[in-house]
């Protein structure tokens, strides 16, 4: 998995299909709410506090993913409370 900050609370990550794979998920599970996505997600978040610095700045946060085309992997964006989108 590889991480980046794009600002104060919004960090990209991307991950391969092997790495999902390797947590006994696929991508289809993010559409469901389930205690294995959670319990990933969380991971994910606190893998990104260690590598980036990144912190929830407490609320609700939210997470986009998308089908990386030609690499067989997804990309991730964590969006904290403040990065929320506004429709």
């Amino acid at each position: 998995m590889r991480f980046k900050r794009i600002d104060v609370d919004t960090v990209r990550c991307i991950i391969s299909e092997e790495e999902l794979m390797e947590n006994g998920l696929e991508v289809d599970d993010f559409l469901q709410n389930d205690g294995r996505t959670e319990s990933f997600l969380r991971k994910i978040i606190s893998m990104a506090e260690e590598e980036v610095g990144y912190k929830v700045q407490g609320g609700n946060i939210t997470i986009q993913v998308a089908v990386l085309p030609g690499q067989h992997g997804y990309c991730l964006i964590i969006l904290g409370v403040y990065g929320a989108f506004v429709g």
